[in-house]
């Protein structure tokens, strides 16, 4: 990884963290996180030339359109903000890497999620709980890119 690119990683990770405590005390994403992060990707658009905008684009509708439509179809589901972090971060990290934060998130969510109603006696849909807290792991997924790439690319060099 280049400088730009750990430089780029710090920012996401604060704009991430700002975005985690915000949310979890109330229950907000603030627009200008969703500026700052796609203002990232674009900057990381001329420094890393691995993830195509295909790949960026494809990311930016592989999380945030089902849940979207998760939101119209269930009342009370996710918020807005929630669609617009996946969208953005989507667009940031390309389609590999937030899938696999999108199902880390929900894994971890639901870890979370199920004993706190238990406890509680709340059902889920009463209980509140911050989604973004769970889905900024993604650009820890992204540090092991390297690792995922390596793992990928002895399959396209078989192809």
């Amino acid at each position: 990884m280049k400088i730009t690119e750990y430089g780029i990683t710090v920012v996401y990770l604060m704009i991430l963290c700002r975005i985690a405590y915000a949310d979890w005390k109330y229950q907000i994403i603030e627009p200008w996180t969703h500026i700052g992060i796609l203002t990232l990707a674009c900057m990381e658009m001329l420094f890393r030339v691995g993830v195509s905008v295909q790949e960026r684009c494809l990311g930016a509708v592989v999380i945030a359109v089902p849940m979207l439509v998760l939101t119209v179809m269930l009342k009370g589901g996710f918020g807005g903000g929630d669609i617009k972090l996946m969208a953005v971060s989507g667009f940031l990290n390309g389609v590999k890497v937030i899938t696999y934060a999108g199902m880390l998130g929900i894994i971890l969510s639901g870890i979370y999620v199920n004993p706190t109603a238990r406890y509680t006696r709340q059902t889920p849909p009463e209980l509140k709980w911050a989604f973004s807290d769970w889905i900024w792991s993604n650009r820890s997924l992204r540090i092991a890119d390297p690792i995922l790439d390596a793992s990928t690319s002895n399959v396209n060099s078989l192809q």
